[in-house]
Protein backbone atom coordinates (compact mmCIF):
# COMPACT_ATOMS: atom_id res chain seq x y z
CA UNK A 1 0.00 0.00 0.00
CA UNK A 2 1.20 3.57 -0.65
CA UNK A 3 3.11 5.35 2.05
CA UNK A 4 1.34 8.40 3.53
CA UNK A 5 2.87 11.64 4.76
CA UNK A 6 2.60 12.27 8.49
CA UNK A 7 1.29 15.61 9.73
CA UNK A 8 3.58 17.63 11.98
CA UNK A 9 0.90 19.83 13.57
CA UNK A 10 -2.11 18.81 15.64
CA UNK A 11 -4.35 21.64 14.41
CA UNK A 12 -4.09 20.79 10.71
CA UNK A 13 -7.47 20.16 8.99
CA UNK A 14 -8.52 16.50 9.03
CA UNK A 15 -10.15 15.04 5.96
CA UNK A 16 -12.34 12.03 5.30
CA UNK A 17 -9.26 10.31 3.87
CA UNK A 18 -7.45 10.85 7.19
CA UNK A 19 -10.38 9.43 9.15
CA UNK A 20 -10.55 6.34 6.96
CA UNK A 21 -6.80 5.71 7.16
CA UNK A 22 -6.97 5.99 10.97
CA UNK A 23 -9.82 3.47 11.00
CA UNK A 24 -7.96 0.94 8.90
CA UNK A 25 -4.93 1.26 11.16
CA UNK A 26 -7.11 0.62 14.22
CA UNK A 27 -8.43 -2.49 12.44
CA UNK A 28 -4.81 -3.52 11.65
CA UNK A 29 -5.51 -3.58 7.93
CA UNK A 30 -2.68 -1.13 7.23
CA UNK A 31 0.33 -0.22 9.30
CA UNK A 32 1.69 2.98 10.70
CA UNK A 33 2.71 5.40 7.94
CA UNK A 34 0.64 3.61 5.29
CA UNK A 35 -2.49 4.84 3.53
CA UNK A 36 -5.18 3.12 1.48
CA UNK A 37 -5.22 2.91 -2.29
CA UNK A 38 -7.87 4.96 -4.10
CA UNK A 39 -10.30 2.11 -4.77
CA UNK A 40 -10.31 0.83 -1.19
CA UNK A 41 -10.56 4.36 0.19
CA UNK A 42 -13.62 5.09 -1.97
CA UNK A 43 -15.31 1.88 -0.82
CA UNK A 44 -14.57 2.88 2.78
CA UNK A 45 -16.15 6.28 2.11
CA UNK A 46 -19.43 4.61 1.17
CA UNK A 47 -19.31 2.49 4.31
CA UNK A 48 -18.60 5.57 6.41
CA UNK A 49 -21.68 7.29 4.97
CA UNK A 50 -23.73 4.17 5.76
CA UNK A 51 -22.68 4.50 9.41
CA UNK A 52 -23.67 8.17 9.44
CA UNK A 53 -27.03 7.37 7.83
CA UNK A 54 -27.70 4.72 10.49
CA UNK A 55 -26.75 7.20 13.23
CA UNK A 56 -29.22 9.72 11.83
CA UNK A 57 -31.99 7.12 11.76
CA UNK A 58 -31.33 6.01 15.33
CA UNK A 59 -30.94 9.68 16.41
CA UNK A 60 -28.68 8.81 19.34
CA UNK A 61 -25.48 10.18 17.82
CA UNK A 62 -27.03 12.27 15.06
CA UNK A 63 -26.63 15.72 16.61
CA UNK A 64 -24.26 17.64 18.84
CA UNK A 65 -23.82 21.13 20.25
CA UNK A 66 -20.98 23.47 19.48
CA UNK A 67 -20.09 27.09 20.20
CA UNK A 68 -19.50 29.51 17.34
CA UNK A 69 -18.02 32.99 17.41
CA UNK A 70 -18.75 35.26 14.45
CA UNK A 71 -16.90 38.58 14.22
CA UNK A 72 -19.47 41.09 12.96
CA UNK A 73 -18.25 43.21 10.06
CA UNK A 74 -19.20 46.84 9.55
CA UNK A 75 -22.04 47.14 7.03
CA UNK A 76 -22.55 43.37 6.70
CA UNK A 77 -25.84 41.76 7.70
CA UNK A 78 -25.52 38.33 6.02
CA UNK A 79 -23.15 35.48 6.90
CA UNK A 80 -22.82 31.88 5.74
CA UNK A 81 -21.80 28.96 7.96
CA UNK A 82 -20.42 25.74 6.54
CA UNK A 83 -17.24 24.23 5.20
CA UNK A 84 -14.66 25.76 2.90
CA UNK A 85 -16.08 28.76 1.03
CA UNK A 86 -18.40 29.97 3.80
CA UNK A 87 -17.84 33.09 5.88
CA UNK A 88 -17.57 30.86 8.97
CA UNK A 89 -15.70 27.60 8.44
CA UNK A 90 -17.58 25.27 10.79
CA UNK A 91 -20.10 22.44 10.59
CA UNK A 92 -23.42 23.76 9.26
CA UNK A 93 -25.82 24.19 12.21
CA UNK A 94 -29.31 22.73 12.00
CA UNK A 95 -30.52 25.09 14.73
CA UNK A 96 -29.32 27.98 16.86
CA UNK A 97 -30.15 27.35 20.50
CA UNK A 98 -29.18 30.68 22.03
CA UNK A 99 -26.63 33.45 21.73
CA UNK A 100 -25.44 36.91 22.67
CA UNK A 101 -23.52 39.82 21.16
CA UNK A 102 -20.30 40.96 22.83
CA UNK A 103 -19.27 44.58 22.36
CA UNK A 104 -16.40 46.18 24.26
CA UNK A 105 -16.57 43.31 26.81
CA UNK A 106 -20.28 43.83 27.45
CA UNK A 107 -22.63 40.98 26.50
CA UNK A 108 -26.23 41.49 25.41
CA UNK A 109 -28.65 38.61 24.68
CA UNK A 110 -29.66 38.08 21.07
CA UNK A 111 -33.21 37.12 20.14
CA UNK A 112 -33.06 34.10 17.83
CA UNK A 113 -35.59 33.27 15.13
CA UNK A 114 -35.80 30.49 12.56
CA UNK A 115 -38.91 32.01 10.98
CA UNK A 116 -38.52 33.90 7.72
CA UNK A 117 -41.76 35.73 8.52
CA UNK A 118 -40.02 37.39 11.46
CA UNK A 119 -37.19 38.66 9.26
CA UNK A 120 -39.58 39.68 6.50
CA UNK A 121 -41.47 41.81 9.04
CA UNK A 122 -38.46 44.13 9.41
CA UNK A 123 -39.27 47.18 7.29
CA UNK A 124 -35.76 48.64 7.04
CA UNK A 125 -33.37 45.69 6.99
CA UNK A 126 -30.42 47.93 6.11
CA UNK A 127 -30.74 50.01 9.29
CA UNK A 128 -27.27 50.42 10.81
CA UNK A 129 -26.39 50.90 14.45
CA UNK A 130 -23.26 51.46 16.48
CA UNK A 131 -24.76 49.38 19.28
CA UNK A 132 -25.68 45.73 19.70
CA UNK A 133 -27.24 43.67 16.89
CA UNK A 134 -30.06 42.20 18.98
CA UNK A 135 -31.91 40.06 16.42
CA UNK A 136 -30.60 36.98 14.58
CA UNK A 137 -32.46 35.08 11.87
CA UNK A 138 -31.06 31.72 10.82
CA UNK A 139 -32.00 29.38 7.98
CA UNK A 140 -30.41 25.92 7.83
CA UNK A 141 -29.96 26.08 4.06
CA UNK A 142 -27.62 23.71 2.20
CA UNK A 143 -24.69 23.53 1.71
CA UNK A 144 -24.18 26.66 3.83
CA UNK A 145 -26.43 27.89 6.63
CA UNK A 146 -27.66 31.48 6.17
CA UNK A 147 -27.53 33.93 9.07
CA UNK A 148 -28.83 37.52 9.18
CA UNK A 149 -28.28 40.09 11.94
CA UNK A 150 -30.31 43.19 12.75
CA UNK A 151 -29.61 46.02 13.07
CA UNK A 152 -26.60 45.99 10.75
CA UNK A 153 -23.44 46.92 12.65
CA UNK A 154 -21.89 50.23 11.60
CA UNK A 155 -18.47 49.20 12.92
CA UNK A 156 -16.51 46.00 13.58
CA UNK A 157 -16.38 46.17 17.37
CA UNK A 158 -18.92 43.41 18.04
CA UNK A 159 -18.90 39.62 17.87
CA UNK A 160 -21.80 37.18 17.86
CA UNK A 161 -21.48 34.18 20.18
CA UNK A 162 -23.82 31.28 19.46
CA UNK A 163 -24.57 27.85 20.88
CA UNK A 164 -25.81 25.78 17.97
CA UNK A 165 -26.91 22.26 17.23
CA UNK A 166 -25.36 20.52 14.26
CA UNK A 167 -25.96 17.09 12.77
CA UNK A 168 -23.73 14.44 11.30
CA UNK A 169 -23.91 14.85 7.55
CA UNK A 170 -22.73 12.42 4.91
CA UNK A 171 -19.50 13.23 3.10
CA UNK A 172 -19.24 13.85 -0.63
CA UNK A 173 -15.54 13.19 -1.23
CA UNK A 174 -12.42 11.83 0.42
CA UNK A 175 -11.00 15.35 0.56
CA UNK A 176 -13.90 16.83 2.54
CA UNK A 177 -12.75 18.45 5.76
CA UNK A 178 -14.24 16.71 8.80
CA UNK A 179 -15.81 19.48 10.89
CA UNK A 180 -17.14 17.56 13.88
CA UNK A 181 -16.14 17.44 17.58
CA UNK A 182 -13.17 15.19 18.40
CA UNK A 183 -15.34 12.62 20.22
CA UNK A 184 -17.47 12.13 17.10
CA UNK A 185 -14.32 11.83 15.01
CA UNK A 186 -13.09 9.07 17.34
CA UNK A 187 -16.48 7.34 17.27
CA UNK A 188 -16.53 7.24 13.46
CA UNK A 189 -12.96 5.92 13.43
CA UNK A 190 -13.73 3.01 15.73
CA UNK A 191 -17.16 2.32 14.25
CA UNK A 192 -15.72 2.04 10.75
CA UNK A 193 -12.82 -0.07 12.02
CA UNK A 194 -15.31 -2.44 13.68
CA UNK A 195 -17.15 -2.82 10.36
CA UNK A 196 -14.13 -3.50 8.16
CA UNK A 197 -11.95 -5.66 10.44
CA UNK A 198 -13.71 -9.00 9.68
CA UNK A 199 -13.50 -8.36 5.93
CA UNK A 200 -9.71 -8.55 6.19
CA UNK A 201 -9.57 -11.45 8.62
CA UNK A 202 -8.77 -9.23 11.59
CA UNK A 203 -10.17 -9.84 15.06
CA UNK A 204 -12.08 -6.98 16.67
CA UNK A 205 -10.43 -7.13 20.08
CA UNK A 206 -12.06 -6.70 23.47
CA UNK A 207 -9.82 -3.68 24.02
CA UNK A 208 -11.14 -1.99 20.88
CA UNK A 209 -14.71 -2.85 21.85
CA UNK A 210 -14.17 -1.32 25.30
CA UNK A 211 -12.83 1.89 23.74
CA UNK A 212 -15.83 2.07 21.39
CA UNK A 213 -18.22 1.45 24.31
CA UNK A 214 -16.58 4.27 26.30
CA UNK A 215 -16.90 6.68 23.37
CA UNK A 216 -20.54 5.76 22.75
CA UNK A 217 -21.31 6.09 26.45
CA UNK A 218 -19.82 9.58 26.54
CA UNK A 219 -21.86 10.62 23.50
CA UNK A 220 -25.08 9.23 24.95
CA UNK A 221 -24.54 11.01 28.28
CA UNK A 222 -23.81 14.28 26.50
CA UNK A 223 -26.77 14.04 24.12
CA UNK A 224 -29.22 13.19 26.88
CA UNK A 225 -28.67 16.57 28.58
CA UNK A 226 -31.73 18.83 28.41
CA UNK A 227 -31.45 21.44 25.70
CA UNK A 228 -31.38 25.10 26.75
CA UNK A 229 -34.57 27.09 26.36
CA UNK A 230 -34.68 28.84 23.01
CA UNK A 231 -35.62 32.50 22.70
CA UNK A 232 -37.60 32.67 19.49
CA UNK A 233 -39.31 35.36 17.51
CA UNK A 234 -39.39 39.11 17.79
CA UNK A 235 -40.43 39.46 21.42
CA UNK A 236 -37.95 41.17 23.66
CA UNK A 237 -36.36 43.31 20.98
CA UNK A 238 -37.93 46.50 22.29
CA UNK A 239 -37.88 47.16 25.96
CA UNK A 240 -36.34 48.45 29.06
CA UNK A 241 -32.59 48.31 28.50
CA UNK A 242 -32.51 51.04 25.87
CA UNK A 243 -30.43 48.85 23.58
CA UNK A 244 -33.29 46.85 22.03
CA UNK A 245 -35.03 47.51 18.72
CA UNK A 246 -38.63 47.14 17.69
CA UNK A 247 -38.04 45.51 14.35
CA UNK A 248 -41.55 46.21 13.11
CA UNK A 249 -41.47 49.83 14.21
CA UNK A 250 -39.38 51.14 11.31
CA UNK A 251 -42.32 51.41 8.95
Amino acid sequence: MPIGLSQTTFDAPRTVRDLIDFSYRIARVIGRGESLDAVTANEAGYRLNDIIEQANIEKVFSSYQQDLTIPLVSGQSFYTIGGSGAHINAARPTEILHGYVRRENIDYPASISHSKNDYDAIALKSLQSGGWSTFVYYQASYPFGSLYVYPVPSDSLSSLHLTVESSLEKFSSLDDEVLIPPTYFSWLQYKLAERVAPDYGQIWTEKNEAILDDIEGALIRNNMKPAPRVRLGLSGLSGGSGYGYNVTGDR
